[in-house]
């Protein structure tokens, strides 16, 4: 079970950004070095998550978000 175990709905969603977008910018912009760059993929990735959070494959959102943002990086 994830710490972050509700349905990721358009109400929940803004939750789950504030929780995971500070760590995430931070780890990320530690390997880009670039603002731009960083913010574009936490973009993308927050709304690949958004998109694909309803998938029959999708058992753990933050892995999920984790798994994402990687290839984004």
């Amino acid at each position: 079970m994830s710490i972050w175990d509700k349905p990721l709905t358009h109400e929940t969603f803004d939750e789950f950004f504030r929780l995971f977008a500070p760590p995430a910018y931070r780890s990320t912009y530690r390997i880009l070095g670039d603002p731009t760059r960083t913010e574009n993929a936490l973009k993308e990735s927050f709304l690949e998550v958004y998109h694909q959070r309803n998938a029959d494959d999708v058992d753990d959102l933050v892995f999920l978000f984790s798994d994402i943002l990687q290839k984004r990086v």
